[in-house]
């Protein structure tokens, strides 16, 4: 990416009037990964519905029950959220029980948060509903279109040339 406002090398300047921007939009790589993206945010949310989770919610508790007493500035860093955002998430999950909050035994200025029972029991049911939803929804791919695919957006969210 340029910080300069040029353009990169072997992109074309822009001339006014020249071309339908619109019809440019199809051939930009962005466009399908935010369709893409788009698609899978709602089936998420569909697939999560009946368990009373968002898409993020569930994001959490995944992460608690893989790495139990992460701090809930630990969370937000791994989510991507503000820490006050986090806050917010955690209080929901604190008040419908599926979260506690502890004092760390390493630093008393930080709360550790495990899954309750109920919430490990729920994060499970929730999750094998994921895997089924991600398995219709992947189910045009063969395995090596799959495996491909996932490595491709690998190296685009890690921002890799190779």
């Amino acid at each position: 990416m340029t910080t300069s406002g040029a353009l990169p090398s072997g992109v074309p300047d822009p001339e006014p009037g020249a071309s339908n921007l619109s019809e440019h939009i199809l051939t930009r790589l962005s466009t399908y990964v935010r369709l893409a993206a788009q698609n899978l945010t709602t089936q998420r949310a569909e697939a999560l519905r009946p368990f009373g989770l968002t898409p993020m919610q569930h994001f959490v508790l995944m992460l608690l029950h893989d790495s139990p007493g992460l701090s809930s500035v630990d969370l937000a860093r791994q989510a991507g959220v503000t820490p006050q955002a986090m806050s917010l998430i955690l209080d929901r999950l604190t008040a419908t029980g599926l979260v506690k909050r502890e004092p760390s035994k390493t630093n008393r200025r930080r709360y550790s948060v495990k899954l309750t029972h109920e919430g490990e029991l729920l994060v499970l049911r929730a999750d094998r509903e994921m895997a089924h939803m991600e398995h219709l929804l992947s189910s045009t791919l063969t395995a090596p279109e799959r495996a491909q695919l996932a490595e491709l957006l690998r190296r685009l969210a890690d921002g890799q040339d190779s």
